[in-house]
């Protein structure tokens, strides 16, 4: 067998293997109109809903406890609710209903830093379990997860809005019937993608995880694995 570099000419006498389809990856789009906006709006195939962001605005290389909302494109991995409030939700994702003792650790130097943490913890860590209820139903990104970058921002989620989309600790907040009817529509796979603009590259839209780049300004790049001292 041969291997070469550079440009490889078909051998015409062979037969062709048909070429294959590539599946588009769903993404919702979270548009801000300024580094410093505080809320935007969030577009998945004909949906279109307000959303509340930190209360600092975006930022491309976001840190614990600044109040801003990452830059980036990050997979929606799992779904959290509260059993004595709302129904499971109806949604392709995994479900878990929330329990009292779930907590999220937010101390940059614990070893379960931006993980699900059962409370009370040893270290700092927020309660899932809260009175209001901006924790009804929490979407998990996976910012920040694989690596875990220490001071890097933990607990970023997508959950329920404080009246009038309020700012948020750096999370992305909607009112529950808008992110109830974004569960029902998200397909399987879907990712979030949260920037002052967005331009999906071609390898993002098709799925693709090459390179695993950080997002940029004006423009966000897909990474398949990548905050927020308490609720948003």
């Amino acid at each position: 067998m041969c291997i070469a570099t550079g440009y490889v000419v078909p051998n015409r006498n062979l037969p062709q293997k048909p070429q294959e389809k590539t599946r588009k990856r769903p993404i919702a789009r979270l548009l801000a109109k300024s580094d410093a906006a505080t809320t935007g709006f969030l577009t998945y195939k004909n949906l279109h809903f307000p959303a509340a962001l930190g209360k600092r605005g975006v930022r491309a290389r976001k840190k614990e406890g600044d109040g801003t909302t990452p830059m980036g494109a990050w997979n929606c991995t799992k779904v959290y609710y509260r059993p004595d409030r709302v129904r499971r939700p109806a949604t392709t994702l995994v479900a878990e209903p929330i329990r009292r003792d779930f907590g999220w650790c937010d101390a940059p130097g614990d070893r379960n830093y931006n993980r699900k943490v059962t409370m009370p913890y040893s270290a700092s860590a927020e309660s899932l379990w809260r009175d209001d209820h901006l924790y009804d139903v929490i979407v998990i990104l996976d910012y920040n997860t694989k690596p875990r970058s220490r001071s890097r921002g933990s607990a970023i989620f997508l959950h329920v809005a404080r009246p009038s989309l309020a700012p948020t600790e750096g999370c992305i907040a909607m009112k529950r019937e808008h992110l109830l009817r974004l569960l029902r529509m998200l397909s399987p796979g879907g990712a979030l993608a949260a920037g002052k603009t967005l331009a999906i590259s071609a390898d993002c839209a098709a799925g693709s995880n090459r390179g695993r780049s950080h997002a940029f300004r004006g423009r966000v790049s897909w990474r398949r694995s990548s905050p927020h001292a308490s609720a948003g």
